[in-house]
């Protein structure tokens, strides 16, 4: 039989520290009650004789078992763990992108309603530069199947009346088109 004054449990540094942990639970469960040779939550203790305390022993003597061994099985607390891991980085990364897609597709449908009001500016720009009735009618024709397009683009509801005002706007400038040029200075 051998007597020592204390005794201390020992593992290496790289046992996982769930292991280390269950080590802990075991020898609280085993020798914290009284003995001849000790008084109750005697050993094991949070006191440093030869080696250093290790990080994880630290913590368990701080607060016991980790969160979710208090209130699962061992193999469900690891799995747990091990997700919530793998899962917290892909979540936050995850959020954001679900928060941009809706006004990433709203862009995208604008996007295509304003590529037609470039061309109506386009053809505007023309306007100001007929000189024939020939150069009228090719911005007609211009104004024609510009409407066409319009009138074949789809787009979800809530972006309907982006098209409704497209096509208001292109017939104001039909209107102006069709209407007799002015001199100038009257």
């Amino acid at each position: 039989m051998l007597v020592a004054p204390k005794t201390s449990l020992v593992v290496r540094k790289d046992l996982h520290p769930a292991l280390q942990y269950l080590l802990l639970d075991a020898a609280f469960r085993v020798h914290s009650t009284p003995g001849v040779f000790q008084k109750a939550g005697q050993f094991p203790a949070a006191e440093p004789i030869d080696l250093p305390l290790g990080d994880d022993a630290r913590q368990y003597y701080l607060t016991g078992p980790p969160f979710l061994q208090r209130y699962l099985p061992f193999w469900l607390a690891v799995l747990v763990g091990r997700l919530l891991v793998v899962l917290i980085p892909v979540i936050a990364v995850i959020f954001p992108l679900v928060r941009l897609l809706p006004a990433a597709y709203g862009w995208a449908v604008r996007r295509r309603v304003f590529t037609l009001y470039g061309e109506l500016k386009f053809i505007e720009a023309e306007m100001a530069l007929r000189t024939s009735a020939a150069d009228v009618k090719d911005l007609l024709d211009q104004l024609e199947r510009l409407e066409d397009r319009a009138n074949h683009l789809r787009v979800p509801t809530a972006f309907t009346h982006f098209l409704y005002t497209l096509r208001v706007h292109i017939n104001l400038v039909r209107s102006r088109l069709l209407q007799p040029k002015r001199p100038a200075g009257t």
